[in-house]
């Protein structure tokens, strides 16, 4: 089904926009990343579409109980609540910054958590890129915390 939101719009907008394309219950969708023939993320529906690059390849699955999935999904793949002053991170997909001039983080991308404020928001230092990123905690989906490394 082709289906048209605005790039400013939200993954939960897109899932409503397909779901009611497709016949389906929103409850029952679930927008995931798919990279190199394998689910990498799933796209929670706070994710903006405007941090999507024209490389990330999109689907929407139904699922009986997407709810149940999602909580498995944080909790194995790691929630992002669990990130720490000093942890290393990985950008597991390309996506833009939340600084007031975004910049675009590369998949692959390894940087420092300096510093999580209040909102639970991270400022990191990414290797290569001279200024701190701040990357909000509803973008913390476009981050892997490195398990296997120490953060000293």
């Amino acid at each position: 089904h082709v289906c048209t939101v605005d790039k400013t719009g939200t993954m939960g907008q897109l899932c409503e926009a397909v779901a009611e394309k497709a016949g389906l219950e929103v409850q029952s969708c679930l927008a995931a990343e798919i990279y190199r023939g394998r689910l990498s993320r799933y796209l929670d529906d706070a994710f903006l579409l405007e941090d999507l690059s024209s490389m990330d390849a999109l689907v929407v699955y139904e699922l009986d109980d997407a709810a149940s999935f999602k909580l498995a999904a944080d909790l194995n793949w790691g929630s992002a609540e669990l990130l720490e002053e000093g942890d290393i991170v990985t950008a597991a997909s390309t996506f833009k910054s939340n600084n007031s001039n975004k910049v675009q983080l590369r998949q692959g991308l390894c940087g420092k958590v300096l510093q999580v404020d209040n909102d639970g928001d991270a400022q990191v230092k990414f290797d290569g890129i001279d200024r701190k990123q701040w990357v909000f905690k509803k973008n913390f989906t476009n981050l892997r915390r490195e398990q296997d490394m120490t953060s000293n």
